[in-house]
């Protein structure tokens, strides 16, 4: 069955422009907070501001955006090579984990800032930062500036939305013919989103080189369709249940 695909548009990831715009909104909501400036630790709120992209571990990432002044990218050692091509920041490298300082902290010394906001804070940092700073506020500041979506976010929202839903559109064609042959839940997820998936690569692959791309999604059946936050399970849907 062919389904129809998206149609392809000439878009490409947000730029280093966006990027300062929101830099920009960060200085500014600091600035009327009466702090020095902002250090971000959410993996999604780095990615935001400055657009780097990497992978999670235990090895934290912030990015400070003093009120004056260049923004810096705080990175492990290993992922120097990634963090180099980011516009827009200079960077600052620790070379051990969890060594004898925490990252966090040593984070907010190189900031040299009196007055902070910090997004996401581990609970056990509080005491040794208080005893650094004048103010440590914990504040999500990015959170406001991502609630309000520009024209470009929102085409990137809908496009993506448009690939979400050829997974679905997928196993509405295929759950028939897989669950005859003893497919499982695991086996529809795997078709549905992996047809997506290349599809998106397929149209997107080359404009967001670097960028990860991804469908996810979950396919339950019968009974378990009652937990939609339960994880796919090896179980074969009956024929009544595509």
């Amino acid at each position: 069955m062919t389904l129809p695909t998206p149609i392809v548009k000439p878009i490409r990831p947000m730029g280093e422009e966006f990027r300062l715009t929101v830099r920009n909104g960060l200085r500014h909501a600091a600035a009327a907070g009466g702090l020095d400036g902002v250090l971000l630790l959410s993996p999604a709120n780095v990615f935001y501001a400055c657009g780097f992209n990497f992978s999670v571990n235990e090895r934290p990432i912030g990015l400070y955006v003093p009120v004056e002044g260049d923004a810096k990218l705080f990175v492990p050692l290993l992922e120097l090579e990634n963090a180099e091509p980011v516009q827009g920041v200079t960077l600052g490298i620790y070379e051990e984990f969890p060594g004898l300082v925490h990252p966090v902290v040593w984070m907010v010394c190189q900031s040299k800032a009196s007055r902070i906001a910090i997004d996401t804070l581990d609970a056990r940092q509080i005491a040794p930062l208080n005893t650094l700073v004048d103010e440590l506020v914990l504040e999500d500041l990015a959170a406001p500036l991502r609630f309000r979506k520009n024209a470009a976010e929102l085409e990137l929202t809908r496009i993506a939305a448009l690939y979400a839903d050829l997974s679905l559109l997928r196993l509405k064609a295929e759950a028939g013919a897989i669950i005859s042959q003893g497919g499982t839940e695991l086996d529809l997820l795997a078709d549905s989103t992996g047809f997506a998936l290349a599809t998106l690569k397929r149209d997107y692959g080359a404009a967001f080189a670097g960028t990860k791309l991804n469908i996810t999604a979950s396919v339950h059946s019968g009974p378990r369709a009652a937990c939609p936050m339960a994880p796919p399970g090896p179980a074969s849907p009956s024929p009544a249940t595509p």
